[in-house]
């Protein structure tokens, strides 16, 4: 609703924008899972303990994606660089096309 009506390009630039909430969604739900089912010391514990670090990891993950996941997916798909998957833990710190460009064919 929020992506797919739109044309492609502003599609493309709602999706990366939204790819922290996408990772705090999914990252929260497998740390809730984690804590509430399948850590043996957090499946007794009380929800008051486990839905905090939930949200907070959940948070954790979602501040990732703003800093460190939304800028390389923008420079490898809308700029066209040729950033391998490694280069997303410093991407910040790469030079823009110092490591070439996506040709088209």
């Amino acid at each position: 609703i929020l992506i797919l009506k739109y044309p492609d390009e502003i599609a493309l630039q709602r999706g990366i924008k939204l790819m922290p909430v996408y990772m705090f969604f999914t990252f929260g739900t497998i740390w809730g899972f984690m804590f509430m089912k399948g850590i043996p010391a957090f499946k007794n514990s009380a929800f008051s303990l486990t839905v905090p670090l939930t949200v907070g990891l959940g948070i954790f993950h979602a501040i990732l994606g703003f800093v460190l996941v939304s800028p390389w997916l923008r420079r490898t798909i809308v700029d066209k660089e040729n950033l391998p998957w490694w280069t997303i833990f410093y991407t910040p710190c790469v030079g823009v096309g110092s490591m070439g460009y996506y040709t088209t064919f």
